[in-house]
């Protein structure tokens, strides 16, 4: 053994004692915004923490320096403001030990009791003035996680699961730097719901508006937010189906102008639910897109609160004679605000509250007007706030329920469908006795999301042509459906086109460079990218989408949220029901980004032309998306092809990144 590898063990050793499992360290601390792309070392497990050891030290003196002398308490986010000081929060990246498989099961469990959990003066405390956030992303892959007593590998930002919470104040400009320390893959990370507003290159669809970032590589996202937006957000991987293998976690973007519309309150916390896969789902996708499959997605496994498996009676889930739990302590004199994200890859669950109504305030960033629920039904991608409303009830813990819905599931579901975590009330977290005050019917059988025209928006105004028509400037009619095609292959279609995404290009990257990628008129299909071009800023569209399938599909737009004036469970919408204004509120719909068409049902989705970029429109269940269920639109070119490229972004094209 060289000397030097032999300096590297033992330092590692000395980090290792130092730090032990539960401790925090910042590797990135005193980074400038371009991350750092550190050598590969394949002969040892530990190699990263080898090879910075040095930093590792400086980190974890630097946190003991500043939570001595400037009373910064470590956190588990990723944060740091590049403008105060004093508001910097470490980034944790923690070493689990190779030997000890307790120390692997409980170290890459982020935690979200206090990372997910927002200290709302702060932020206020920081209004009115616009700053840089900057986030630091280590993209590995961890081997053997225990979830729910299944033992899989996971792709994870910093070591942990589920994502740090990212958090900005309207106005603010977001910076997320990521090193991807993968040895094969390549990853991506989107912003699911901001408008990336004079920077559409930073959006992270790969092979649309942008490429991925190869495996070993490094780079920044630059996301502006705008003052006008504010809410709950999320972000995941926009590569393949990696965003089911962990890369995702919560967004909030905090605004003045929310607090006055909403009202006092004093508790914040966000909680995400996903389904859950024992495998990667890259191993689930060829068999998915495979001959004569019928579009049978694949189902999910297990589901997770803030990746804690937690189910029925046997909520605290021994593993290796340890126990993980997930519960709420909840003040009982605080105003309390729960932000519910559904980051999973196809289900749609029921979420409730033991002894409690549910006030719905928001819905994907958009506030509405109070409506209160005892249940509510949440899509894939889709985010709702609520206040939560205590009942008279003595008791002081008790369960919360997302149970998934068992009509969205290809085949029959082999999980107990009802997740479950706690809310306490005096932080004893023990079992609640009192189970659902409210009556579960087993599921919305088209496996549909909460009725839409329930929600009203509040304080915005849906937009109309200057004759007051209900009719748009442009009116793109989509019916979205599967159909076997050669090879007996079952490919999502909108209208009669199907998505493949570039293996080493994007369209922005295209349309820009490329003389022969050429777009003419509205439609246009080029190198199986159906695109929509519109050139004409303040246009009002509408997208009248029928669907065709016999399964419901939750649609995102990038770059937009779309205004619902018209949406129907069932049924088939023709042009001539635009001669008759009852069909449309063009008062207050619900104005949201994720937006679910059930079977055979349809909805008329409005937005405005004023968001210079390329922006796919697609189905938020993942493996409707990889089967081709996308859409782009091209929007303002002429504005696009004049702003400013980010440093690295059109150099990251260029490589074999298809899966």
């Amino acid at each position: 053994m060289a000397a030097g590898e032999k300096h590297e063990e033992e330092s590692s050793g000395l980090i290792a004692k130092l730090t032990g499992p539960g401790t925090q360290v910042d590797e990135s601390c005193c980074n400038s915004q371009n991350v750092n792309d550190p050598l590969k070392d394949e002969t040892s497990k530990f190699s990263f923490a080898r090879r910075h050891w040095k930093w590792i030290l400086f980190g974890f003196l630097l946190t003991a320096a500043l939570a001595i002398g400037l009373g910064v308490g470590l956190h588990n986010r990723s944060y740091k403001d590049g403008e105060s000081t004093e508001s910097k929060i470490i980034k944790s990246v923690i070493f689990a030990s190779d030997t000890d498989p307790n120390d692997r099961n409980n170290t890459w469990r982020l935690n979200t009791g206090e990372n997910y959990t927002m200290n709302l003066n702060a932020w206020r405390a920081d209004f009115g003035t616009s700053k840089d956030r900057h986030y630091y992303f280590n993209i590995t892959e961890i081997t053997e996680v225990n979830a729910d007593n299944a033992v899989r590998n996971l792709t994870v930002i910093n070591g942990q699961y589920p994502g740090p919470l990212i958090e900005a104040n309207s106005g603010d400009t977001i910076y997320i730097h990521v090193n991807n320390l993968l040895e094969t893959n390549p990853v991506s990370i989107h912003c699911h719901g901001l408008f990336y507003q004079g920077n559409p290159f930073d959006d992270g669809a790969v092979s649309i508006n942008n490429c991925p970032i190869p495996a070993g590589g490094n780079y920044t996202y630059k996301i502006p937010t705008s003052k006008s937006q504010w809410g709950t957000y999320w972000y995941h991987s926009h590569w393949s189906t990696q965003y089911a293998d962990g890369v995702f976690g919560p967004l909030v973007l905090h605004s003045l102008d929310e607090d006055q519309l909403l009202g006092n309150y004093t508790g914040d916390r966000v909680m995400m639910v996903n389904d859950y896969y024992h495998d990667t789902a890259s191993t689930y996708l060829s068999q998915y897109l495979g001959s004569g499959n019928e579009n049978n997605e694949p189902n999910p496994d297990d589901g997770l609160i803030d990746g804690i498996y937690s189910q029925s009676s046997s909520y605290l889930v021994p593993t290796n004679d340890k126990k993980f739990e997930e519960a709420l302590n909840f003040d009982p004199n605080a105003k309390q605000r729960i932000r519910v994200v559904n980051s999973g890859f196809l289900g749609t669950f029921t979420f409730s509250v033991d002894g409690h109504k549910l006030s719905i305030i928001e819905a994907d960033g958009t506030n509405t007007e109070p409506v209160e629920e005892d249940s509510v039904d949440i899509s894939v991608a889709q985010r709702y706030s609520f206040f939560l409303e205590r009942e008279n009830n003595n008791s002081s813990n008790f369960w919360v329920h997302a149970r998934f819905n068992p009509f969205c599931f290809a085949y029959d579901a082999t999980f107990d469908l009802d997740v479950r975590s706690i809310i306490t009330y005096n932080a004893t977290f023990s079992i609640p006795t009192d189970q659902q005050t409210w009556e579960y019917h087993g599921g919305d059988t088209s496996c549909l999301d909460y009725d839409q025209t329930k929600l009203k928006t509040l304080n915005e105004t849906v937009p109309i042509v200057a004759n007051g028509s209900t009719k748009p400037d442009v009116l793109v009619n989509l019916d979205a459906s599967f159909q076997i095609g050669e090879y007996q292959l079952d490919k999502g279609y909108f209208n009669k086109y199907t998505w493949a995404p570039f293996s080493n290009t994007s369209s922005m990257h295209e349309t820009l460079y490329n003389s022969n990628f050429k777009l003419d008129g509205v439609q246009n299909y080029v190198e199986d990218q159906y695109i929509l071009n519109f050139e004409k800023r303040g246009q009002i569209v509408d997208f009248v989408i029928n669907n065709y399938d016999d399964g419901p599909h939750p649609f995102h737009l990038h770059g937009h949220k779309m205004w619902v004036i018209d949406i129907s469970p069932k049924g088939t919408f023709s042009d001539d029901m635009y001669d008759d204004k009852s069909n449309f509120n063009l008062q207050n719909p619900v104005l949201r980004d994720t937006v679910t068409i059930g079977p055979f049902g349809y909805a008329v989705l409005r937005f405005k032309v004023d968001n210079p970029g390329v922006w796919p429109f697609h189905c938020h269940i993942g493996w409707h998306m990889e089967a081709g269920l996308l859409l782009q639109v091209e929007e303002l070119r002429d504005e696009f092809a004049n702003f400013s490229e980010p440093t690295g972004w059109k150099d990251a094209c260029g490589f074999d990144f298809k899966q």
